[in-house]
């Protein structure tokens, strides 16, 4: 198990977790945003790279779309499946119809 003395020098900074945090956070002002103004992206850095992470954040649970089962007439699907993505377009025809 773990001393008391490493448990209070852990909670008081001096893990190497925490100075990388201070350091993070010492140098939140000096960081230049990727993208200006104009929509222009500057050169990536090492430090974008050392932080990047793949695929998109995470969508807000309250704007995800939920799945639900139905049952609908064989000719309703067999039209929406004409149409292309069953789903997109039945959540769009829905939205028309709800006035949303």
């Amino acid at each position: 198990m773990f001393s008391h003395d490493a448990t209070a020098k852990t909670q008081f900074g001096s893990s190497v977790c925490a100075k990388e945090m201070q350091e993070k956070v010492e140098n939140m002002d000096k960081i230049e945003p990727y993208i200006d103004d104009d929509g222009e992206v500057r050169e990536l850095d090492e430090y974008f790279f050392a932080n990047a992470k793949r695929g998109r954040p995470p969508m807000p649970s309250e704007q995800r779309k939920r799945r639900v089962n139905l049952m609908l007439a064989p000719d309703v699907i067999a039209a929406l499946k004409a149409r292309g993505s069953m789903s997109a377009q039945a959540d769009k025809i829905l939205r028309e119809a709800l006035g949303l």
